[in-house]
């Protein structure tokens, strides 16, 4: 699982990592208000290459490619984090190649800062 450090604001129902401000509108009981030390998961073959930036897209960089028959895992940098991506098929990427990745919100795992799940997945 690709996981992000950070904080969650439960007033704003946002994610926010030095990297990146996702928008998150949770089910939960979270008993603290305003903002908390969280962290989000996502699997790797939940996470999609994209053709454009759009709210729940960060920017990245190729770093691997692993063609393993019915998949392929790409290994992508963005804001110093490495993630892990896994797609059907055999893919054809560029080391160097600037992406896009979604991340989307009903896919991420929430947890609070002693690692228990808070909301899994999000639901919208």
């Amino acid at each position: 699982m690709n996981i992000i450090s950070g904080s969650y604001d439960t007033k704003q129902q946002k994610f926010i990592s030095e990297e990146f401000e996702l928008e998150l509108k949770i089910k939960s009981n979270i008993s603290t208000a305003g903002v908390m030390d969280a962290k989000i998961g996502i699997r790797p073959e939940k996470m999609t290459i994209v053709a454009f930036q759009t709210n729940h897209v960060i920017t990245g960089e190729i770093i691997g490619v692993e063609n393993l028959g019915a998949f392929t895992i790409i290994d992508v940098t963005s804001h110093s984090k490495i993630f892990k991506i896994r797609m059907r098929g055999q893919e054809s990427f560029q080391l160097g190649q600037e992406i896009f990745l979604d991340i989307p919100p009903n896919q991420i795992h929430l947890f609070d800062a002693d690692d228990l799940a808070i909301a899994h997945p999000i639901t919208e």
